[in-house]
């Protein structure tokens, strides 16, 4: 395990280098000059080229991009094009919100997805199960955006429940989060209910209902078990999804997170912004799957890495 762990960790390395070189390439091709942005209105063709000169972005694109590397594996981000400010103090607290909101989503998610799978493979056919499996359609079609705005007016406009915006308090994360969820659970509760069919028509599982095993045992110990495998491979990749496309809930809720940084970003071709709020969300997807591939062993002792 020590071995795969270090493997898998000294991959991050090219993955990462991968990354950074198509986002700054990709950025870099973007329409619209970020000096004529910082300038204002209005400003000169000198004063244009004193902006340029001042963050670097008359130089050549190779050494733009080295140069930016080498700040990075030093720790300096570097400054945000559009406030000026360090990009470490920008993106911090961004970046714990984003991570909340995803962890709370995922959380309440697989809590969701898990008891409403498994109770509709116990029950298959029944009303229950076909009204989750309505409900899990519906969950994977919608979108968050308009799931949100619907939340707001329910909630917030029309029964004053819930704050419309802002995370002051804790209940300001419950529609954000709960809106982030609904994808996922219904990912969850059907794949969940898929594997827990599948796997209650296997051989052993009759055989050990014919020992006379009790229902819960085997239901619980080889049944559950053996169904979690891929679940866990649906939960770490719903996380690494929420934590890049959280963008359109932070958006409705005005919840200041990476996502929606990423964003503003764009729209001010605040290029050392972008890059590294990218370069933060794919390093977290990585570190999740790898997390992913641990807890496989942990679930299934039969699975081994070499």
């Amino acid at each position: 395990m020590f071995k795969y762990l270090k493997r898998r960790l000294l991959m991050l390395i090219p993955l990462l280098l991968v990354v950074s070189i198509i986002v700054f390439s990709m950025i870099h091709l973007m329409p619209g000059d970020p000096a004529m942005i910082i300038a204002g209105e209005g400003a000169s063709q000198a004063d244009i080229e004193a902006v340029k000169h001042k963050h670097g972005l008359d130089k050549p694109l190779f050494v733009q991009y080295f140069t930016w590397l080498g700040n990075i594996i030093r720790g300096d981000f570097g400054k945000s094009l559009r406030t000026g400010r360090p990009i470490s103090q920008e993106i911090g607290f961004r970046f714990v919100n984003t991570i909340k909101l995803a962890t709370l989503a995922i959380v309440i998610g697989s809590i969701l997805g898990l008891v409403m799978g498994i109770v509709s493979a116990t029950k298959r056919y029944s009303f229950f199960d076909n009204v989750t499996m309505v409900i899990a359609m519906v969950g994977v079609s919608i979108t968050p955006f308009y799931l949100g705005l619907m939340s707001i007016l329910l909630f917030s406009v029309k029964l004053g429940w819930l704050p419309m915006m802002g995370v002051e308090s804790w209940k300001g994360w419950i529609l954000p989060a709960t809106t982030l969820a609904f994808r996922p659970a219904a990912m969850i509760a059907r794949m969940t209910r898929s594997n827990m069919l599948e796997i209650l028509g296997q051989d052993y599982i009759l055989s050990a209902r014919a020992l006379g095993l009790p229902n819960k045992v085997v239901f619980v110990k080889y049944a559950l078990r053996n169904a979690l495998n891929t679940v866990v491979t649906v939960i770490g990749l719903q996380l690494g999804l929420l934590m890049g496309g959280a963008v359109m809930t932070e958006t409705v809720f005005s919840l200041p997170g990476i996502g929606r940084l990423a964003v503003e970003s764009i729209k001010g071709r605040d290029f050392p912004s972008i890059q590294v709020s990218v370069l933060l969300i794919a390093l977290s997807f990585v570190i999740i799957n790898l997390a992913v591939d641990i807890l496989y062993a942990i679930i299934n002792p039969r699975i081994s890495y070499n």
